[in-house]
């Protein structure tokens, strides 16, 4: 697929591909559905009215992130997808987690109190625990509570890249200062 075929731009930095077999592609310009030989644009939401998904904040609104030429921060990249069993699919993007259930798109804060969150790696663990590596660290996310964590020798998690479960259940995260363990 090229700008010839109706890709939004040539530069392609995250591919997904869902259980029914839809290609997810984010480009510079937006979010894109290949599916059934055809490509669709995604519109994604603006701010303005995001209800979140904690369940503890449900009745909020998101109507304070910060903008960038016309698009919502947490909107201006996706790093990284994943399917839950239920069908929904989580994004990791800048600002939080962007999750498409039942043609909709919400936003999840991660009850992150830092503007300038960016979850870069979306795992699912075989217990069906949500691990969240972002650039302020790792997270767990299980039955709707979100958790900060430590790495398992106590030491600060930085920016986290990639997260890897192993066999044994741990969750390894490499990050720009090496591997850590999360128990």
């Amino acid at each position: 697929l090229t700008v010839v075929d109706g890709l939004q731009d040539r530069s392609v930095r995250m591919l997904f591909e869902d259980t029914r077999g839809g290609l997810w592609i984010e480009a510079k310009n937006g979010l894109e559905l290949w599916e059934d030989g055809r490509l669709t644009r995604m519109t994604l939401p603006t701010s303005e009215g995001y209800r979140l998904l904690n369940p503890a904040l449900l009745a909020a609104t998101v109507n304070v992130l910060p903008e960038d030429a016309g698009a919502p921060l947490f909107l201006s990249s996706i790093w990284a997808a994943i399917e839950r069993p239920d069908g929904d699919i989580w994004f990791g993007v800048d600002g939080g987690v962007v999750v498409f259930r039942n043609g909709r798109f919400t936003l999840d804060r991660l009850n992150h109190s830092i503007s300038d969150l960016q979850v870069n790696a979306l795992l699912e663990d075989r217990s069906g625990t949500i691990w969240i590596g972002a650039n302020t660290g790792v997270a767990r996310w299980r039955d709707g509570t979100v958790t900060w964590l430590p790495a398992a020798d106590g030491r600060r998690v930085s920016t986290v890249i990639c997260l890897l479960e192993r066999r044994d259940g741990t969750v390894w995260c490499g990050t720009r200062n090496g591997l850590f363990e999360i128990r």
